[in-house]
């Protein structure tokens, strides 16, 4: 996620496989972009994304991150395009989690329900958006500033080798 938040490369569907962990944190490659969701302002419209979600009940933050993450995206106007949750736990989709896929680690269930969603995704989600355009989000320009200041700001002087890299200009 963290390269895509510095590039936005226009696309018709982002696909996020996305987990918790600790406190309802972010895992390393996906700091900066939450980071960056974290900012009021930023215009994602034109974005649709799914979302599959991992984590565990037996953490009282269970899910916090796949939640914020839809939230923020839906509030800064992403459209969420809903998947099962294959959750085998609550079934059918979890009230908590709405509109996306649930891949909870307390059970045994996880890697099932993770083979289940992607084969969801595959089969189902990505043959409807085949034939669009694949477009950028509105807000590409003020999203990319963000992404490079807090980029910058966590970074230090590690930035510039690290925008050159992913081929991201200023």
């Amino acid at each position: 996620l963290d390269t895509y938040i510095l590039t936005l490369p226009p696309t018709n569907l982002l696909i996020i496989i996305l987990s918790s962990y600790g406190h309802g944190a972010s895992p390393l490659g996906g700091r900066l972009f939450r980071s960056v969701l974290s900012k009021e302002g930023l215009n994602f419209r034109g974005l649709k994304f799914c979302l599959l979600g991992l984590g565990s009940r037996d953490y009282i933050t269970f899910f916090f991150n796949p939640k914020f993450t839809k939230t923020r995206l839906i509030d800064e106007g992403a459209t969420l395009v809903p998947t099962p949750s294959f959750d085998p736990v609550k079934g059918g989709v979890d009230p908590e989690c709405d509109g996306v896929g649930v891949a909870d680690a307390s059970g045994d269930d996880q890697d099932v329900v993770i083979e289940r969603w992607v084969e969801y995704v595959k089969d189902v989600v990505v043959p409807e958006f085949e034939d669009e355009q694949n477009v950028e989000v509105e807000g590409k320009e003020v999203i990319l500033e963000e992404a490079r200041r807090v980029y910058e700001e966590e970074n230090g002087e590690e930035v510039k080798k690290q925008i050159n890299y992913w081929g991201v200009r200023r």
